[in-house]
């Protein structure tokens, strides 16, 4: 008896939430007081739909409109026979007037004939209702102009053009006479709602008719499940079995697990979410969803992960013993872990015994050219992310020579290498350094943004007018305070102030970071400047006009204490003003012209006329020869400041590229020094392809590549944003290789 009260409670909610209005079509030319007189009637003449309580009405339609999702996929969420193992199920169409779509749970399907207003009465397509809410198959007698509906609920007759119809065999009056339309024909709303327990509801504002039609009621899936065993380690895979059931049979489609670590997150799989957890006792909730699309009731249970211990390291070995100067060994390691878990990550470095730490090379060692004993260090990470202690051995190498390192430089040009040095010789007296370097300039403006460098408030950082081609470079910490950094941003205008059109565009163009690594983000520039391609954009602009080249927010986010750094080569058919700013997350074009200038620190900025610098250098063969870069005051180039007009200075010629044209005797090899501080950066090598170079102190020397006899290649060289000057770039020709 209780059921039949509850079923019951339902069906007169759903008709209850039947309100129904017509907006003003402009396609039918209906005018607005005559839809506003429908909605009326149809809602008033209708006892099922006429509501016992507004409030009550006015809810349930909200309902019905919001829940789209569920509506979409088919289920409804009204009550049923048992709330907690049973619901109705509703099959929803949407139709929009005068659109040729409909959807059907949420599937797109096209109409051959639009649902539209006729004399005030809205009409709907009789094919598309019959197929996708009645599943019945209309029958049409061409002869009598009728029409038969048969569905299990009853058998209706109607007629072309009459308003009469029979409803099992009993005469209903209907308040719009069925009309052909395309070769479709088109039934009354009202004639769908009196006689198939239909509910309507409308969206003005989307012109969009919902109708639901209740097919039945599905009984809920039960969830259940076992896990492979009571506990397991953190980050070892978890086993489970599935023991859910349907009692209409209906088969189980999804599942889903949410745990106590993370009660908002859920997933179908149990090891995304306890993949990472950390020791303890966990509620694990679970629920499966059957092919009705309706889900179960969540069911919980409990699981103990136990801790993940980090992997020990055992034992390291060599293959030889003892191995020459340059040999080629491998290093292998014994280490013991959870026998299901991988490691994920080796670190190895190597130092002689006579440095510290902080000296050792960040790799695995496979040959050696300086005879010696070394410490070689490793840790292992496993999949977990436990790091063991770190593991050390000693390894010694024998005075007999089987390779210099020049040698095997030459024979395998290893990327990103670093020259061996652990006597800590001066590169700069082991290297002839040749004098008297003949500079040829080539004009161009270079545009230098980095003071303040510490930005603390949105403003005009630099600016400056030109029409010649040129490059952007700009160099900004932020520092703006609290809240107002959120958001912020670096932004490049362009403003024509030419009397004709100018069309200016970006090339080359690197912004990088955000990051609090200096020398990272000079690397990251330099490469998008040596790397082939790398197109911007280009902006035609009209006299006066000003338009925005480059804006890092939405692209950077522009953290607090962190650097964004950039380098842009850019075009000019015409004279334009170039401005650099820091602005705020609202911060428009309209707003611009109320920023005023930043006050400048200690850093450079500035405009200068130099962009290029060519250089040709013979090389000699017999000895190591060296040129020095950015290390005289003669060799800094001087420009004015756009905004106050001083002179300035650039020192180490940041921005400056350096295009090298070496022409050896011999073969020979090229390396670069850092004199200044530590060096990180990109060099465009003779292939034309960026080569990595680092040189963290006097004494370390990165190799470059290698240049044949005879025959003229030219390297391009920039000083990084980050790193120092000055450098030197050493040459150590075929004879010397030996050594």
């Amino acid at each position: 008896m209780k059921k039949s009260v509850i079923i019951l409670m339902v069906v007169s909610m759903i008709m209850s939430s039947s309100s129904f209005a017509y907006a003003n079509d402009a396609l039918f030319d209906v005018p607005e007081t005559d839809v506003k007189t429908e909605i009326t009637e149809e809602i008033t003449e209708d006892p099922q739909t006429e509501p016992e309580n507004n409030e009550a009405e006015a809810s349930d339609t909200k309902e019905d409109l919001a829940d789209d999702s569920k509506d979409a996929d088919g289920a409804s969420a009204g009550d049923s026979a048992d709330p907690s193992s049973s619901v109705i199920k509703q099959k929803v169409v949407r139709l929009i007037l005068g659109s040729d779509s409909a959807y059907v749970n949420g599937v797109k399907i096209k109409l051959d004939t639009p649902a539209e207003s006729i004399d005030g009465r809205t009409f709907l397509p009789l094919r598309f209702i019959s197929e996708n809410l009645l599943e019945v198959n209309p029958v049409f007698d061409s002869a009598t102009k009728t029409l038969k509906i048969v569905s299990k609920e009853k058998t209706v007759s109607l007629t072309i053009g009459s308003k009469q119809a029979l409803v099992n065999s009993e005469k209903i009056q209907l308040d719009g006479a069925p009309v052909v339309k395309n070769g479709s024909t088109l039934l009354p709303l009202r004639f769908f709602v009196d006689n198939y327990d239909m509910t309507i509801s409308y969206d003005p504002a989307k012109k969009e008719v919902t109708i639901k039609k209740t097919t039945g009621i599905n009984n809920l899936p039960s969830a259940d499940f076992e896990f492979a065993r009571p506990s397991y380690i953190a980050g070892q895979k978890i086993e489970y079995t599935d023991k859910s059931s349907d009692p209409d049979n209906d088969s189980i489609v999804a599942h889903e697990f949410m745990t106590s670590l993370d009660s908002v997150k859920k997933s179908a799989d149990i090891n995304q979410l306890l993949s990472k957890a950390p020791a303890g006792e966990y509620e694990v909730r679970y629920r499966v969803q059957d092919s009705q699309l309706d889900w179960s009731e969540w069911i919980s249970k409990t699981l103990v992960i136990e801790k993940n211990e980090p992997p020990v390291i055992e034992s390291v070995s060599m293959s030889k013993s003892a191995p020459g100067r340059g040999e080629s060994f491998d290093m292998t390691f014994e280490y013991s872990n959870e026998d299901w878990e991988k490691i994920i990550k080796e670190e190895w470095s190597y130092r002689h015994e006579s440095q510290g730490p902080s000296q050792a090379r960040k790799e695995k060692p496979s040959r050696i050219f300086t005879t010696g004993d070394y410490v070689v260090t490793l840790k292992l990470t496993d999949a977990y992310g436990n790091v063991s202690e770190a593991y050390e051995k000693t390894v010694k190498i024998s005075d007999r020579i089987v390779q210099t390192q020049f040698e095997y430089l030459s024979a395998s040009d290893p990327v990103n290498s670093e020259l061996e040095n652990y006597d800590n010789k001066d590169y700069n007296k082991l290297f002839q350094t040749m004098s008297e370097l003949k500079f040829i300039d080539i004009e161009g403006t270079l545009i230098m943004s980095d003071s303040p460098e510490n930005v603390y408030d949105y403003g005009i950082l630099y600016e400056e007018t030109t029409d010649l081609d040129g490059r952007i470079l700009l160099y900004h910490v932020n520092k703006i305070p609290s809240p107002r950094n959120s958001g912020a941003g670096l932004l490049i205008t362009v403003e024509n102030t030419d009397d004709k059109p100018v069309r200016f565009s970006l090339e080359k163009t690197g912004m990088k970071g955000p990051s609090t690594d200096p020398l990272a983000v000079g690397t990251k520039v330099l490469e998008a400047h040596f790397s082939p391609g790398n197109t911007y954009g280009a902006y035609d602009i009209k006299p006066g006009e000003k338009v925005s080249v480059s804006d890092s927010r939405g692209n950077i986010n522009w953290k607090p204490d962190h650097l964004v750094s950039m380098l842009s080569e850019y075009k000019t058919t015409g004279k334009v003003k170039i401005t650099i700013y820091s602005v705020g997350p609202n911060t428009g074009m309209d707003h611009l012209d109320l920023l005023t200038y930043l006050p400048k620190d200690q850093h450079p900025r500035g405009t200068f006329n130099i962009t290029h610098r060519n250089l040709s250098v013979n090389v000699p063969a017999e000895i190591p020869t060296s040129i020095v870069l950015g290390g005289k005051e003669t060799e800094w180039i001087t420009g004015d400041d756009g905004i106050t007009g001083e002179t300035v200075i650039n020192r180490g010629n940041y921005g400056v590229e350096y295009r090298v044209s070496m022409t050896p005797e011999e073969d020979t090899l090229v390396f670069l020094n850092a004199r200044g501080g530590p060096f990180k950066g990109i060099v465009g090598w003779i292939d034309g392809n960026p080569r990595y170079v680092n040189s963290y102190y006097m004494s370390s020397a990165s190799y470059v590549g290698k240049i044949p006899a005879g025959k003229t290649s030219t390297m391009r060289y920039m000083l990084p944003n980050g790193s120092s000057a000055p450098v030197i770039i050493g040459f150590v020709p075929e004879a010397q290789w030996n050594a």
